[in-house]
Protein backbone atom coordinates (compact mmCIF):
# COMPACT_ATOMS: atom_id res chain seq x y z
CA UNK A 1 0.00 0.00 0.00
CA UNK A 2 1.83 3.14 -1.31
CA UNK A 3 4.45 3.71 1.27
CA UNK A 4 2.29 3.15 4.53
CA UNK A 5 3.85 0.14 6.20
CA UNK A 6 1.58 -1.28 9.40
CA UNK A 7 3.59 -3.33 11.68
CA UNK A 8 3.15 -4.42 15.31
CA UNK A 9 5.78 -3.98 18.16
CA UNK A 10 7.53 -7.48 16.80
CA UNK A 11 8.23 -6.03 13.53
CA UNK A 12 9.60 -3.28 14.04
CA UNK A 13 13.30 -4.24 12.91
CA UNK A 14 11.69 -4.45 9.44
CA UNK A 15 10.57 -1.03 9.01
CA UNK A 16 11.88 1.07 6.27
CA UNK A 17 12.99 4.90 5.99
CA UNK A 18 11.60 4.91 2.72
CA UNK A 19 7.35 4.27 4.02
CA UNK A 20 5.51 5.54 7.01
CA UNK A 21 5.69 2.88 8.90
CA UNK A 22 2.42 2.65 11.46
CA UNK A 23 2.92 0.24 14.66
CA UNK A 24 -0.47 -0.81 15.83
CA UNK A 25 -1.25 -3.05 19.00
CA UNK A 26 -4.66 -4.36 17.89
CA UNK A 27 -5.28 -5.52 21.58
CA UNK A 28 -8.96 -6.31 22.22
CA UNK A 29 -9.98 -4.13 19.85
CA UNK A 30 -10.92 -4.29 16.10
CA UNK A 31 -8.30 -3.25 13.22
CA UNK A 32 -4.83 -4.11 12.38
CA UNK A 33 -4.86 -2.40 8.84
CA UNK A 34 -4.78 -6.33 7.50
CA UNK A 35 -8.13 -6.83 6.40
CA UNK A 36 -10.08 -6.32 3.01
CA UNK A 37 -12.27 -3.51 4.40
CA UNK A 38 -9.35 -1.32 6.08
CA UNK A 39 -6.95 -1.86 2.88
CA UNK A 40 -9.60 -1.25 0.66
CA UNK A 41 -10.32 2.64 2.82
CA UNK A 42 -7.00 3.08 3.32
CA UNK A 43 -6.00 2.82 -0.68
CA UNK A 44 -9.18 4.65 -1.28
CA UNK A 45 -7.84 7.59 0.69
CA UNK A 46 -4.25 7.11 -0.61
CA UNK A 47 -6.26 7.14 -4.01
CA UNK A 48 -8.01 10.81 -3.34
CA UNK A 49 -4.89 12.23 -1.91
CA UNK A 50 -3.06 11.59 -5.55
CA UNK A 51 -6.01 13.31 -7.25
CA UNK A 52 -5.50 16.29 -5.00
CA UNK A 53 -8.19 16.09 -2.63
CA UNK A 54 -7.23 18.05 0.25
CA UNK A 55 -8.84 17.36 3.87
CA UNK A 56 -8.77 19.59 7.14
CA UNK A 57 -11.02 17.91 9.13
CA UNK A 58 -11.56 14.17 9.18
CA UNK A 59 -13.72 11.80 11.55
CA UNK A 60 -12.84 8.39 11.79
CA UNK A 61 -16.33 6.59 13.10
CA UNK A 62 -15.97 3.23 14.53
CA UNK A 63 -12.24 3.68 14.92
CA UNK A 64 -11.00 0.81 16.82
CA UNK A 65 -7.75 0.85 16.97
CA UNK A 66 -7.48 4.11 14.90
CA UNK A 67 -5.13 2.64 12.25
CA UNK A 68 -7.41 4.76 9.21
CA UNK A 69 -7.65 8.08 11.72
CA UNK A 70 -3.23 7.19 12.07
CA UNK A 71 -2.72 6.54 8.37
CA UNK A 72 -4.97 10.26 7.72
CA UNK A 73 -2.68 11.99 10.17
CA UNK A 74 0.40 10.79 8.79
CA UNK A 75 -0.59 11.80 5.18
CA UNK A 76 -2.10 15.28 5.68
CA UNK A 77 -2.07 18.02 7.57
CA UNK A 78 -6.11 17.40 8.86
CA UNK A 79 -6.97 17.45 12.52
CA UNK A 80 -8.52 14.01 13.19
CA UNK A 81 -11.63 12.86 15.20
CA UNK A 82 -11.50 9.06 16.14
CA UNK A 83 -14.64 8.11 17.92
CA UNK A 84 -15.81 4.78 18.94
CA UNK A 85 -18.51 3.62 21.53
CA UNK A 86 -16.11 0.69 23.15
CA UNK A 87 -14.00 1.85 26.07
CA UNK A 88 -11.31 -0.89 24.44
CA UNK A 89 -11.57 0.75 21.49
CA UNK A 90 -11.31 4.21 22.65
CA UNK A 91 -8.02 3.13 25.31
CA UNK A 92 -6.38 1.26 22.28
CA UNK A 93 -6.70 4.22 19.47
CA UNK A 94 -5.43 6.47 22.02
CA UNK A 95 -2.46 4.39 23.22
CA UNK A 96 -1.83 4.07 19.20
CA UNK A 97 -2.03 7.72 18.72
CA UNK A 98 1.08 8.17 21.41
CA UNK A 99 3.06 5.37 19.82
CA UNK A 100 2.47 6.64 16.54
CA UNK A 101 3.46 10.71 17.59
CA UNK A 102 0.05 11.97 16.36
CA UNK A 103 -0.41 15.30 16.57
CA UNK A 104 -2.07 17.01 19.86
CA UNK A 105 -4.71 18.49 17.67
CA UNK A 106 -6.71 14.91 16.87
CA UNK A 107 -8.86 13.84 19.33
CA UNK A 108 -10.39 10.23 20.37
CA UNK A 109 -13.65 10.56 22.00
CA UNK A 110 -16.14 7.68 23.26
CA UNK A 111 -19.45 8.24 21.29
CA UNK A 112 -22.38 6.05 19.40
CA UNK A 113 -22.30 7.85 15.99
CA UNK A 114 -22.47 11.70 16.65
CA UNK A 115 -24.36 11.25 20.33
CA UNK A 116 -20.96 13.14 21.68
CA UNK A 117 -21.45 16.96 22.78
CA UNK A 118 -18.02 17.60 22.29
CA UNK A 119 -18.31 16.72 18.40
CA UNK A 120 -19.66 19.86 17.87
CA UNK A 121 -17.23 21.86 18.73
CA UNK A 122 -14.88 20.52 15.29
CA UNK A 123 -17.71 21.79 12.78
CA UNK A 124 -18.39 20.13 10.16
CA UNK A 125 -16.21 17.15 8.77
CA UNK A 126 -15.02 17.20 5.08
CA UNK A 127 -13.87 13.80 5.22
CA UNK A 128 -15.30 10.47 7.07
CA UNK A 129 -14.12 7.16 7.44
CA UNK A 130 -17.06 4.49 8.48
CA UNK A 131 -15.81 1.19 8.31
CA UNK A 132 -18.33 -0.91 10.12
CA UNK A 133 -21.58 -2.43 9.55
CA UNK A 134 -24.72 -2.55 7.56
CA UNK A 135 -27.02 -1.74 10.08
CA UNK A 136 -25.11 1.39 11.59
CA UNK A 137 -24.09 2.54 8.14
CA UNK A 138 -27.81 2.84 6.93
CA UNK A 139 -29.07 4.21 10.29
CA UNK A 140 -26.58 6.96 10.58
CA UNK A 141 -27.21 8.41 7.13
CA UNK A 142 -29.44 11.66 8.42
CA UNK A 143 -26.24 12.59 10.85
CA UNK A 144 -23.57 12.25 8.27
CA UNK A 145 -25.84 14.68 6.54
CA UNK A 146 -25.76 17.21 8.83
CA UNK A 147 -22.08 16.68 9.83
CA UNK A 148 -20.52 16.80 6.39
CA UNK A 149 -19.39 19.73 4.71
CA UNK A 150 -21.18 20.44 1.46
CA UNK A 151 -18.79 18.45 -1.37
CA UNK A 152 -17.27 16.22 1.73
CA UNK A 153 -16.96 12.55 1.31
CA UNK A 154 -17.86 9.87 3.29
CA UNK A 155 -16.10 6.38 2.87
CA UNK A 156 -18.38 3.29 3.59
CA UNK A 157 -16.75 0.00 4.13
CA UNK A 158 -17.51 -3.22 6.01
CA UNK A 159 -20.63 -4.08 4.17
CA UNK A 160 -21.24 -6.97 1.16
CA UNK A 161 -22.46 -6.09 -2.71
CA UNK A 162 -25.67 -6.81 -2.04
CA UNK A 163 -25.45 -4.39 0.93
CA UNK A 164 -23.30 -1.67 -0.89
CA UNK A 165 -26.55 -1.45 -3.29
CA UNK A 166 -29.10 -0.77 -0.43
CA UNK A 167 -26.63 1.43 0.90
CA UNK A 168 -26.12 3.65 -1.88
CA UNK A 169 -29.41 3.77 -2.48
CA UNK A 170 -30.23 4.86 0.91
CA UNK A 171 -27.14 8.04 1.09
CA UNK A 172 -28.54 8.66 -3.25
CA UNK A 173 -32.04 9.35 -0.98
CA UNK A 174 -30.13 12.10 1.22
CA UNK A 175 -28.02 14.05 -1.78
CA UNK A 176 -25.53 12.16 -1.59
CA UNK A 177 -23.64 10.68 -5.30
CA UNK A 178 -20.82 7.67 -5.58
CA UNK A 179 -17.81 8.71 -7.10
CA UNK A 180 -15.77 5.45 -6.52
CA UNK A 181 -16.38 2.13 -4.87
CA UNK A 182 -13.61 -0.70 -4.60
CA UNK A 183 -14.50 -4.50 -4.01
CA UNK A 184 -12.01 -7.13 -2.40
CA UNK A 185 -13.01 -10.56 -0.95
CA UNK A 186 -16.53 -10.25 -1.36
CA UNK A 187 -15.92 -7.05 0.44
CA UNK A 188 -17.54 -3.29 -1.05
CA UNK A 189 -16.42 0.12 -0.05
CA UNK A 190 -18.11 3.22 -1.69
CA UNK A 191 -16.47 6.65 -1.87
CA UNK A 192 -20.24 8.66 -1.35
CA UNK A 193 -19.86 12.87 -1.88
CA UNK A 194 -22.58 15.25 -0.65
CA UNK A 195 -24.42 18.00 -2.44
Amino acid sequence: MQNIYIHGSHDKKTVSIHTKNIEIQAAMAFGTGHHSTTKSCISIYLNLIKKRYFFNNILDIGCGTGVLSIVASKISKARITAIDKDETAIETTKHNFFKNHISFKSKVLKSSSFNNIHLQKFGKFDLIFANILFLPLKNMVKEVQKNLMSDGLIILSGISFNQAIKIEEIYSGHRFKKIDSFNEDNWMTLVMKKF
